[in-house]
């Protein structure tokens, strides 16, 4: 999925009020993970739902890149929070 891409599937999620799809989610953490070893990139190559760890790797990105981020990008690090949040384990 292109950037592009990614960016209207979670434009159109958002307008319609609802979660990103599962495969939206994992596409959003392979764009944001820290790393092999980190939470998201172990949700996004393998599912694997460690809904703290996710948190936490959440928080950690929000704090060293949202101030600086453009509106699509917060758009993205928002609503991979609400779906971890929301999502049933």
């Amino acid at each position: 999925m292109t950037t592009d891409q990614l960016n209207s599937a979670v434009r159109s999620a958002h307008d319609a009020g609802v979660e990103v799809s599962d495969g939206v989610a994992a596409t959003i953490a392979s764009y944001w993970h820290s790393g092999m070893s980190s939470a998201f990139y172990a949700f996004a190559s393998s599912g694997h739902y460690d809904r703290d760890a996710l948190l936490r790797e959440l928080s950690d990105t929000i704090n060293m890149a949202y101030d600086g981020s453009g509106a699509s990008d917060r758009l993205q690090l928002d609503m991979l929070g609400t779906y971890f949040l929301n999502r049933k384990a």
